[in-house]
């Protein structure tokens, strides 16, 4: 149960934070010195969108002052998923306990391939996923557990996500706390994976590893110096190397930035300000949020 309890307190806050490791790492551009923080502005209301990766590091902070600012002239707080609530938070992990398991005694290696189940018992020898733990999960879970393991083996910690970082600032200020989406929704899109789409997103995540740093060292200067266009880049090329993944990648990003983009429409009908803290690559692209014909400003 104690596993359990710091895999759900991992998966939750990265829920859908997903860069394939094995991604062919694109050139650095030269963009001018910004921020990944928009202004948007519409008809009545203003939004702040931030772009964000899920985890983080104690030397992010303190984070650049026009982004604090940016936070502390906004009404609301709204997130991917609010975990604020007691509540929300437990279902969270009931959820994930539910989705995330085999029912009635049923074992994660009855589901593998003969290939994914070599490369999960070799990783399971290095003692960091203890086996009886991890027997009755899902695929799906069990790679987000491994890339959140190594995140955290690189010194990336969701504690330092700039999710948290606000969640907390908002606590502290009294600021309204909002969400985009609900978690039963993030849940019920990884559940509804099929076997063998699991088998090889699992399968993904053990090759990788080794190349993980690269991409997250890459990823992180990119959010520094908000270079939207390398982030992009960074994403199709995902699609391009391994375009298995692309229906993965469509409900990821493309199916959920359509609804995201719509609440955000609805909070520029208002005479309010929000601070909407997403993840970055939700934010890029020909279907990301920042394509919509908004009013906006790269701070």
């Amino acid at each position: 149960m104690k596993f359990w309890k710091r895999a759900l307190a991992i998966v939750a806050l990265t829920l859908c934070c997903f860069v394939p490791a094995g991604a062919v790492l694109p050139a650095a551009t030269d963009a001018a010195q910004k921020h990944f923080l928009w202004k948007v502005t519409g008809p009545k209301g203003v939004v702040y969108l931030l772009g964000t990766i899920h985890a983080g590091k104690a030397d992010f902070y303190p984070l650049p002052s026009i982004i604090e600012d940016s936070f502390t002239k906004a009404d609301a707080l709204i997130e991917e998923i609010d975990l604020s609530q007691p509540a929300e938070a437990a279902r969270v992990e009931r959820g994930l306990i539910e989705e995330g398991s085999y029912p009635n005694g049923d074992t994660i290696t009855n589901h593998l391939s003969e290939v994914t189940r070599s490369h999960l018992a070799a990783y399971l020898k290095k003692g960091d996923l203890p086996e009886p733990a991890i027997t009755h999960m899902r695929p799906w879970l069990v790679s987000m557990l491994v890339e959140q393991l190594e995140l955290q083996r690189m010194g990336f910690d969701p504690s330092y996500g700039l999710d948290q970082h606000f969640l907390e600032e908002a606590r502290q200020s009294h600021t309204q706390i909002g969400a985009l989406e609900d978690a039963g929704s993030q849940l019920e899109l990884l559940s509804s994976l099929s076997e063998e789409f699991q088998d090889r997103l699992l399968l993904s995540s053990l090759v990788d590893m080794e190349k993980s740093h690269d991409v997250l060292d890459f990823l992180t200067q990119a959010w520094q110096s908000g270079d939207a266009a390398a982030m992009q880049e960074l994403i199709t090329s995902s699609v391009r190397d391994y375009p298995q993944l692309k229906p993965l990648m469509t409900k990821l990003f493309d199916d959920r930035n359509t609804a995201m983009t719509a609440k955000i429409e609805r909070f520029l009908q208002t005479p309010n300000s929000y601070f909407v803290v997403v993840g970055a690559g939700h934010l890029v692209g020909d279907k990301g949020i920042l394509s919509k014909n908004f009013k906006v400003e790269q701070l």
